[in-house]
C-alpha cells in the first residue's frame, strides 16, 4: 500500500488553563493539556467532560412529534394492533430494530420486525403490502423512513399509519402522511444535540413510550418561584414572579410578572389575577414551598377570600430524602446534582433550575426507567461507534454508560459474542469497533441482516450459539469478499481516475458484489485521502457508496444533484445513493465540479494534529490509565496523538501476514518500549536506510499478553532524525 507523506502540527495551547485544569483537578499537564485540545475552557467543563453522568440524558419529549408517536403507539399497544418494525441493514439499523422490538415485547405485544436485504435502503411498497396482508396497522420505521414520503402515504392508503424514527439528514419535503416524524435533525426540533445515531433515536422513542407509565405523564403542571424584596412572606415584598407550564418536564409556555410600579410592572392585584388564572387548580411545583406558596395563600386569601388548596411538590422536600446531609439551597442543590446553574437573579430562571432539579430527582427516583435505559445503552453504544457518530455531547454518555452495560449485559447473543472475542476488561470503543462490529455488521452486508437482529433478541443459549456460528461463516466470506472487491476496485480506480490530480475518485463497476462497498470506499479514502463514490451497475441502475474527508461535506454535495438521483440518504461524510444509468455520465461531471470548487489542496493533504510532545520516559502506565478517563475516543473525541523526537531504533523487524506491519524496540537515556506500527511496513527501507533514530507520532496502548500488561506505542507515521 503506497503511504502518503503526512503534515505534522503539534496543536498550540493556551498554557495558562492547562495549568489550572492540571491544579484543579489534580491532573497531569499532559491530560489536562488533551482537554485544552478537545475545546475544554474551564475546570468545570472539564470535571464534566471527564466524570459523564447518567442523570445528563436528554429528556426524549424535546423531540418533535414524540408526544403524538407515544400516543399511538399506547393505543396500538393497548389494543393489541399488530405492529411492525422496520429497519434497515446496517448495525444502527439492526440495533435499532432491537430496542423498539424489545421495549414493545415487554409491554406486552411481539410485534414483527423487517430489514431490507436485496430491496435496498429504506421503505418499499412490496414490503408493505407484504405485511399490511398479515393485519399490520401501525408501522414503525427506525434508522430510516424520513425520505420515503410516496412510501408512506401509500402505507397509509392501504390502512397502515406510520411512525418514523431516524437520524438522516429531512429532505425539503418530508413525508407530512406520517403520524409522527421523530428526528433531532428536524429544524424544529428543540433537542439540544442532533447528533444521536438511529437506534439512539429508537431509544429515545421506547423511553418516551416507557415514561407514557409514570404517573406524571401527560399531565399539566406549573413550576414557581417568587423574588421578594424581603426575607418575610408578606405579599408587598414580592418583586417578581416565574412560572413555567410544563408537561413530560418540557417547558410549554412561561409567565414573567413584574410588580411594582415600573413601564413593565403591574401592581400586586393584578399580578395576582395573572399568576392564578395562569396556574388554575393544577398541580404546583416550587423550591421552599412554605416560602413561596406563604404568599399565594395570602394573596388568594386576600383578593378570593379562599383557601389556595393546589397539590404542591416542593423539591425542597424532596432532596432531603435523597441528599440528607447536603444544603439545601438551590444553588448548592443544582451543585450536588451536577446541574449548571443559570445567575441572573430573575425568578423565571430559579423555575427552570426548580424544573431541572425535579427532573433530575425524578430520574434517581425512577428505578424502572433507570434499567430500562441501563438494559439498552448496550446495543445503542455499539450502533453509535458503528455508524461513526461524533462522541462528543450526548454520545459521549450513551457510549461510556453503554460500554458499562455491555460488560454485565443480559442479552444472551451478545454476551456470548463478547466472552468468544474480546475481554469485559478490553471493552471500549477500539476494541468493539475491531471485535464485534464487524462481525455483527457482516450479516447486513452479505443481506443476511435479520441474523444479527435473531442474535441480540435471542433469548435461548443453544439457538444463539448457533446463529452466532454462522454469523463467524458469514464474517469470514465477508473478509474475502472485501479483499477481493478492494484488489478490483481499485484496479478500476487506475484506470479512470487521476490519483494524483483528481480531488474526488468516481469509480463505476458492473459485476461486483454488493456488501462490502462502503467498507472499500473507506479504505481508499484512508490510503488516498480523497472523497469517494463508487457505484455498482445492475440493469438500467446503479447503487453507489460515498465517504468523505474532513471539511467536504458529501451528502450537502449530493442534495445539489439531488434531481439526477432515484434517492439518497447519509450524513457529512459517508452517504448511499441510487442513480439511473442515464444519468451517471451527468451525475459524475455534477460532482467533480462540486469537488473541484470546494475541495481544497489543504483538505487533500493527509494531516496528523498532534496533542503534545513526550518523552520516551513519560510513558507509562499511569499516564495511559490516566488518558482512559477521556474515554470514550472516536469521532470528535479522537484518541490523543503524541509526538516523541528522536527516539533510537534498537531493533526493526516486519510482522504480520504478508509482512505488512512493522515492529520496533526504542529506547532513550536508558529507557526502552515497544512500538507497532500496522500498515506502515513500507516506511522500513524508507526511513532506516537513513538513520536509526526517529521522530515519531504515536498513540499509547496496552498490550495484554498471557496475562502481562505493557505499554507500547502504536505509531501512526515516523520520520527518520537526519
Amino acid at each position: 500500500m503506497a503511504i502518503i507523506p503526512k503534515k505534522w502540527i503539534v496543536k498550540t495551547k493556551n498554557e495558562n488553563l492547562v495549568n489550572e485544569i492540571s491544579q484543579g483537578l489534580n491532573i497531569s499537564r499532559t491530560v489536562a493539556t488533551v482537554l485544552v485540545n478537545r475545546g475544554v475552557k474551564s475546570i468545570k467543563a472539564a470535571n464534566m467532560f471527564m466524570n459523564l453522568s447518567f442523570y445528563d440524558l436528554n429528556n426524549p419529549y424535546l423531540l418533535p412529534d414524540m408526544e403524538t408517536a407515544v400516543k399511538r403507539t399506547r393505543r396500538a399497544v393497548d389494543n393489541k394492533e399488530k405492529i411492525l418494525v422496520y429497519g434497515d441493514r446496517d448495525l444502527d439499523g439492526v440495533s435499532s430494530v432491537t430496542v423498539v422490538y424489545s421495549t414493545l415485547k415487554l409491554l406486552g405485544v411481539t410485534p414483527l420486525w423487517y430489514i431490507p436485504s436485496t430491496e435496498g435502503y429504506g421503505m418499499h411498497k412490496s414490503v408493505i403490502d407484504k405485511y399490511i396482508e398479515q393485519g399490520v396497522t401501525l408501522i414503525i420505521t427506525v434508522d430510516c423512513g424520513i425520505t420515503n414520503s410516496e412510501e408512506i402515504a401509500y402505507a397509509k392508503s392501504k390502512g397502515a399509519e406510520v411512525i418514523v424514527t431516524d437520524h438522516h439528514e429531512p429532505p425539503k419535503n418530508m413525508p407530512l402522511e406520517a403520524v409522527a416524524l421523530i428526528d433531532p435533525k428536524r429544524k424544529d426540533s428543540k433537542y439540544n444535540f442532533n447528533d444521536l445515531s438511529g437506534c439512539s433515536v429508537a431509544l429515545k422513542f421506547t423511553e418516551g413510550l416507557l415514561m407514557s407509565y409514570d404517573k406524571y405523564y401527560d399531565k399539566e403542571m406549573f413550576v414557581l418561584d417568587i423574588e421578594t424584596t424581603g426575607f418575610h412572606p408578606v405579599f408587598d415584598n414580592i418583586s417578581e414572579i416565574g412560572v413555567l407550564k410544563i408537561k413530560d418536564f418540557v417547558i410549554r409556555e412561561k409567565l414573567q410578572i413584574f410588580v411594582g410600579t415600573g413601564a413593565d410592572c403591574c401592581d400586586i392585584e393584578s399580578a395576582s389575577e395573572k399568576l392564578l388564572g395562569f396556574i388554575g387548580e393544577n398541580t404546583v411545583i416550587t423550591h421552599n414551598a412554605e416560602f413561596n406558596i406563604g404568599f399565594i395563600r395570602q394573596l388568594t386569601k386576600k383578593f378570593y377570600n379562599r383557601e389556595f388548596d393546589n397539590s404542591v411538590i416542593d423539591t425542597l422536600t424532596l432532596s432531603r430524602e435523597y441528599f440528607p446531609f447536603e444544603s439545601y439551597g438551590l444553588g448548592s442543590l443544582t451543585g450536588t446534582l451536577g446541574i449548571e446553574q443559570i445567575h441572573s437573579g430573575h425568578a423565571i430562571d430559579d423555575a427552570i433550575l426548580t424544573l431541572q432539579v425535579f427532573e433530575r430527582l425524578e430520574k434517581i427516583r425512577n428505578n424502572r426507567l433507570k434499567f430500562f435505559l441501563q438494559d439498552n445503552l448496550d446495543v445503542a453504544s455499539i450502533a453509535t461507534i458503528s455508524d461513526m457518530m461524533p462522541l462528543v455531547g450526548e454520545n459521549r454518555i450513551i457510549v461510556k454508560q453503554g460500554i458499562e452495560s455491555l460488560k454485565k449485559t443480559r442479552r444472551i447473543g451478545l454476551k456470548l459474542l463478547i466472552e468468544q472475542f474480546s475481554k469485559k476488561e478490553d471493552l471500549n470503543t477500539k476494541s468493539i469497533s475491531f471485535n464485534i462490529i464487524p462481525l455483527l455488521n457482516a450479516c447486513g452486508r452479505l443481506g443476511r441482516a435479520e441474523l444479527a437482529v435473531e442474535l441480540l433478541i435471542a433469548e435461548d443459549v443453544t439457538k444463539a450459539e448457533k446463529i452466532l456460528d454462522e454469523i463467524i461463516k458469514l464474517n469470514q466470506e465477508r473478509k474475502e469478499l472485501q479483499s477481493e472487491n478492494i484488489d478490483k476496485f481499485i484496479e478500476l480506480l487506475k484506470k479512470q481516475c487521476d490519483t494524483e490530480k483528481d480531488k474526488l475518485f468516481f469509480v463505476s463497476s458492473t459485476g461486483i458484489e454488493h456488501g462490502v462497498t462502503g467498507i472499500v470506499a473507506s479504505q481508499i479514502v484512508r490510503q488516498y485521502n480523497r472523497p469517494t463514490l463508487l457505484l455498482i451497475i445492475e440493469g438500467q441502475e446503479a447503487v453507489g457508496t460515498g465517504r468523505s474527508i474532513g471539511g467536504f461535506n458529501i451528502h450537502k454535495a449530493l442534495e445539489r444533484c439531488g434531481d439526477l438521483l432515484v434517492k439518497f440518504g447519509g450524513h457529512s461524510q459517508a452517504v448511499g445513493f441510487t442513480v439511473a444509468v442515464d444519468k451517471i455520465a451527468e451525475f459524475k461531471n455534477r460532482m467533480i465540479e462540486i469537488a473541484n470548487q470546494e475541495v481544497t489542496s489543504e483538505m487533500l493533504e493527509p494531516i496528523l494534529e498532534i496533542d503534545s510532545q513526550l518523552k520516551l520516559s513519560e510513558v507509562n502506565m499511569e499516564l495511559v490509565n490516566e488518558l482512559n478517563a477521556l474515554e470514550p475516543f472516536g469521532i470528535e473525541n479522537p484518541y490523543p496523538i503524541f509526538l516523541i523526537n528522536n527516539v533510537k531504533v534498537d531493533e526493526h523487524s516486519l510482522v504480520g501476514t504478508g509482512n505488512n506491519h512493522l515492529k520496533l524496540k526504542m529506547s532513550e537515556n536508558g529507557h526502552n518500549l515497544y512500538a507497532i506500527g500496522w500498515n506502515l511496513a513500507d516506511l522500513s527501507s524508507i526511513v532506516f536506510s537513513v538513520s536509526k533514530y526517529i521522530d515519531a507520532v504515536a498513540q499509547l496502548e496496552i498490550n495484554r499478553w498471557q496475562n502481562r500488561e505493557n505499554v507500547q506505542l502504536q505509531l501512526l507515521d515516523i520520520k527518520p532524525v537526519l
